[in-house]
């Protein structure tokens, strides 16, 4: 009896350090988000006179989706659903793709593992809501 008192308050804690940890990556993703708004040159972008527009777009889409991770890992500490852990990985791969795929065959194996993922969300994973 003693002992499922003591694993029910260790079992308390953990999941209050969960929430800790999911309060702490959310406030960074906040503070990234700002940062990433403090630091888009928009005037520059609207005006067409970015230098190098292509590698700044690419900069700011893979900042973004880095948040959207930290967004997804904060819900899946706070809400402990195992659907959150395929969302990050679409999101982690696609951020993968478009971040350094310079290769061909980086590119082909991206691809192939978004199918996967996509596949085992559809055909294995039941869901009340469609995707």
């Amino acid at each position: 009896m003693e002992n499922k008192k003591i694993v029910k308050k260790l079992t308390t804690l953990v999941h209050f350090m969960e929430f800790i940890v999911a309060l702490f990556i959310l406030i960074l993703v906040v503070a990234g988000f700002v940062e990433i708004i403090r630091m888009t040159p928009f005037a520059e972008f609207f005006s067409g006179t970015v230098p190098n527009f292509q590698m700044t777009f690419q900069e700011q889409l893979s900042n973004i989706l880095l948040l959207i991770v930290g967004i997804e890992l904060a819900l899946l500490l706070i809400k402990r659903n195992p659907d959150y852990i395929i969302d990050i990985m679409l999101f982690v791969i696609a951020r993968k793709l478009l971040l350094s795929s310079d290769q061909i065959w980086e590119m082909a194996i991206g691809i192939l593992a978004l199918g996967a993922i996509f596949a085992v969300r559809k055909f294995l994973i039941c869901k009340t809501n469609p995707m």
